[in-house]
């Protein structure tokens, strides 16, 4: 119980850091990052933006080539851990930049725990290239700009169930080596999956995607659990590849579904009472050797 207090003990030490009405400025979160010390907040408004590539490890990794053609490119690493719990986030929090004037890259390894639950995120989120080596979730929040974690590498299960995204949820490219949790979740700007890897279970049980859903190119290597959910408008799982179980159950197809060359390679494939009130093209998708939409009407059939 001690070490678990004494993270918010040493906040509240530091001269400034915690003002009327538990605000916190996050210029102060950032010193407490410098010192070495783990950060533990709860019920807090952070004021200003939380600039973690500005921090005194900054460091030049690489100067020349790679990506964007940036000439240079910065690290910062983030040793402790990080856990904000009921916390409002006025201002951005920045893991990653690129300033295309002088063509540098930014961007943020975090080498502790990373938790933010029951969090509200008003301003941006970017998190695109970062590498999350032990914990990185994200439960019950709310992002109410673009959330950016395009290339982002989680090491452990890892979870954003419950939260609700408000603009883009931009999960290209992001690999998720063990069980990634997004059910419940409702994603009111664009879902984009795109070329992201599930190496273990990926559920979005439950979840409501009233935007279009892209999970084209996707790499489901076990499970993937899409139960219960509704996409109201396309949902695009051209080319996606579902190499273990995969279960639609009761899932409401409202918009035009596109799983032309989807991949179904494990077993179960279930589509039970899954609803598709538009167009479904499925051309060149097959289960167990038979086509897909032969494969439903099997199923469906009294």
């Amino acid at each position: 119980m001690v070490k678990k207090i004494l993270p918010l003990l040493l906040v509240a030490l530091i001269p400034g850091i915690v003002q009327a009405e538990n605000r916190i400025l996050a210029s102060d979160i950032i010193a407490q990052i410098d010192a070495g010390r783990p950060v533990a907040l709860s019920n807090c408004t952070v004021s200003g933006d939380l600039l973690l590539i500005e921090l005194k490890n900054t460091r030049l990794v690489k100067k020349t080539g790679g990506l964007f053609r940036a000439q240079k490119k910065f690290l910062s690493e983030v040793e402790s851990d990080l856990i904000f719990d009921r916390c409002v986030f006025e201002g951005d929090v920045t893991a990653y930049w690129y300033d295309e004037v002088k063509r540098e890259l930014y961007t943020v390894d975090f080498m502790g725990d990373v938790v933010f639950r029951d969090c509200v995120f008003k301003g941006k989120t970017a998190f695109k290239y970062v590498h999350f080596y032990q914990k990185g979730n994200f439960h019950h929040c709310r992002f109410s700009r673009e959330a950016l974690f395009k290339y982002a590498r989680f090491s452990t299960d890892t979870g954003f169930s419950r939260s609700v995204f408000e603009k883009e949820a931009n999960f290209k490219y992001a690999e998720f080596p063990g069980m990634a949790d997004f059910s419940d979740g409702e994603f009111v700007g664009e879902a984009n999956f795109k070329y992201t890897r599930f190496d273990r279970k990926g559920t979005f049980v439950n979840s409501d995607f009233k935007s279009v859903a892209d999970f084209k190119y996707t790499k489901f290597k076990q499970k993937a659990d899409f139960s219960k959910s509704t996409f109201h408008r396309e949902a695009i799982f051209k080319y996606c590849a579902f190499k273990g179980p995969v279960f639609f159950p009761g899932v409401q197809f409202r918009g035009d579904v596109d799983m032309k060359y989807t991949e179904f390679g494990g077993t179960p494939v279930d589509f039970t009472g899954t609803s598709f009130e538009r167009d479904l093209d499925a051309k060149y998708s097959r289960v167990q050797g038979e086509p897909l939409k032969d494969y439903l009407y099997r199923r469906q059939a009294p």
